[in-house]
Formats: structure tokens, C-alpha cells, sequence
């Protein structure tokens, strides 16, 4: 059964990732096991305790090499933050507005596509959560977004002020997503 799997499976050309091929066998990008999706993996922030103001910086899925054009699927992953310490676990603050909320973007913070799936709310009771755990089953629960890619870079980035008061999430566990092109691994 394993060897007929993994026989099916395409995957995404070196480098370019922006087609598939069957010579390079690579699990990361399969055919999405008849779900019509070809996986680009995660993207979480790397800031800590000591470093805050790195949830500032873009994350960009697919080591940071252009994507196709076309709809992408974006999904949690794991992980949550504090926008403050007084305050409770979470991933967006507010729902779309000017601050407090992470973004999947393009080429740059400017270039903002859909806010980043996951629960509303920062205060404990109001949306955010006493208990870290709790907050990683709610989010999952948090259904994937759609969204309309024109080619290029895809990321993930912060949009908060200031950065200096957040605080990572347990263990380094940031919010992560996941992104997958809606089409299969076979076409560009």
C-alpha cells in the first residue's frame, strides 16, 4: 500500500517550485492525496523573549522563493502569543483592523492579501485564553482561508504597535500556518 502511495506521488520542481515533476519525487509537494491541494509548508516567527520586535519581520513560506499565480488555501498550524503580558493567549486581536492582527501578504507588509486565520480577541474571557493549550484547540478549530495570489512571494507578518511588549508564544510555539495551492501538483 505505502510503495503505491508514494508511486502517485509527484512533486514541485527544484528551486522554482512553480511546476511539478515527477523525477524528483519530493513528499513535500504531492498530489494532496486527491484533495486537489500542492503544499509550499509553514511559516512561523522565530521572535522571543529577548527578541520581540522580530514579529515585525516578514515569514515567508517556501524558503522566500516565488509562488505561482493563483488561489491559495492558508490554514493554522499551531501556536499562539501574548500582545501583552497582562493580557491572555492569542492570534488575532482585532478582526481586520488597523492594528493588532496577523496578515498573509505578498512581496511586503503593504501588499496585505487576508487577515491570518485564527480566533479574535487578547483579553482573557473576551477572545484571548488563560491556558496556552486552550488556545492551540481553538484555533484549530478555526476554519482555512482563501485568497487570490498573482505570483511572487507569500508570507506571514504582524501588524502591531509596539512589538517590544509581545510576548512568544510557549516553548517558541508562535502562531504557524500552513499554505497550500488550491490545484494539483501537476500543472504550473
Amino acid at each position: 500500500m505505502r510503495v503505491a502511495v508514494l508511486a502517485g506521488l509527484v512533486a514541485c520542481a527544484p528551486m522554482t517550485m512553480t511546476g511539478c515533476s515527477r523525477a524528483t519525487m519530493d513528499i513535500r509537494c504531492g498530489p494532496g492525496n486527491g484533495t486537489g491541494k500542492c503544499p509550499y509548508g509553514d511559516a512561523v516567527s522565530v521572535a522571543t523573549a529577548a527578541t520581540p520586535d522580530l514579529f515585525a519581520t516578514p515569514v515567508y513560506f517556501n524558503g522566500g522563493s516565488p509562488l505561482p499565480s493563483g488561489p491559495y488555501e492558508v490554514s493554522y498550524v499551531d501556536g499562539c502569543m501574548k500582545y501583552s503580558g497582562y493580557q491572555g493567549w492569542a492570534v488575532n486581536a482585532y478582526d481586520e483592523t488597523g492594528c493588532c492582527n496577523w496578515w498573509i501578504i505578498s512581496e511586503t507588509p503593504a501588499d496585505r492579501r487576508t487577515e491570518a486565520p485564527g480566533t479574535i480577541g487578547f483579553l482573557v474571557g473576551a477572545g484571548g485564553f488563560q491556558d496556552f493549550d486552550a488556545c492551540v484547540a481553538a484555533n484549530r478549530d478555526v476554519a482555512p482561508k482563501t485568497f487570490f495570489h498573482p505570483g511572487g512571494r507569500i508570507g506571514i507578518w504582524l501588524k502591531d504597535d509596539p512589538y517590544a511588549d509581545n510576548l512568544p508564544g510557549l516553548d517558541g510555539r508562535n502562531p504557524k500556518w500552513g499554505l497550500a495551492r488550491l490545484a494539483d501538483c501537476s500543472g504550473p
